[in-house]
């Protein structure tokens, strides 16, 4: 279900109730199959996608936000920073000094 809708606003209460389990539950058995919570699982999703879309898109950082789910263009780029280091906007431009 998170493959197929992480540009979905999810949330545990709707993954649990996709799945029959209370969200605890679901927290716990995901966390012990897959090592991650289901939130940062789909997280990962959205940033693998995001990065996808820097190399291979002239959309701007706020229509890729948008696209994934992200609430603004803002906390889009400061969990892109926090995650990989840099902005969205310099990894774009890392893409394509690479690419000359």
């Amino acid at each position: 279900y998170i493959d197929d809708n992480f540009t979905e606003n999810i949330n545990l209460d709707i993954l649990a109730s996709k799945i029959g389990l209370n969200k605890y539950s679901l927290v716990r058995n995901f966390k012990r199959v897959f090592n991650i919570s289901p939130i940062h699982y789909m997280l990962s999703l959205r940033f693998k996608q995001s990065k996808f879309l820097l190399r291979t898109t002239n959309d701007s950082v706020k229509q890729i936000a948008e696209s994934l789910g992200f609430s603004s263009a803002n906390y889009f780029s400061q969990c892109f920073l926090n995650k990989e280091g840099i902005t969205p906007t310099q990894y774009r431009q890392n893409h394509l000094d690479n690419n000359c």
